[in-house]
């Protein structure tokens, strides 16, 4: 019976982490930034849903993006976030630019209890928002 509910978690999770892929890849392609922010913003709310621990989501997140060959750090990001605060993490989804001499980049992370996820420490970005 532990076995069942440890898989049936697996499987739930992995449902909503494609769910909210294909959700945002779509997301990405129809609305402006600034939209896809504010829905962001309005729609994560922190709560306890799942038993799905910091490794599975990594492992899983990792999976699925892959799998759909999604490489945009946003989507990835908004993904990792929406799905640590689903299960009762307390996350911060962090856009940060940076120019060089000769182009401008932005970067999406995911930062949760220190650790920073999506972001090389070689690189250096200054913040512009941050959304908890």
């Amino acid at each position: 019976m532990k076995f069942l509910r440890k898989l049936l978690d697996y499987v739930e999770l992995s449902i909503y982490i494609l769910f909210n892929y294909l959700k945002f890849y779509t997301f990405y392609r129809l609305f402006s930034f600034k939209e896809i922010l504010d829905y962001v913003k309005k729609s994560s709310k922190t709560r306890k849903t799942s038993r799905a621990t910091l490794q599975n989501i990594k492992k899983i997140n990792g999976y699925i993006s892959s799998l759909l060959r999604i490489k945009s750090c946003m989507i990835i990001s908004i993904v990792l976030f929406k799905t640590f605060k689903r299960n009762g993490y307390k996350p911060s989804l962090i856009i940060g630019v940076q120019k060089d001499k000769k182009e401008f980049k932005s970067h999406a992370w995911v930062k949760l209890s220190e650790k920073e996820f999506f972001l090389s420490p070689d690189e250096e970005y200054k913040r512009i928002m941050e959304i908890t």
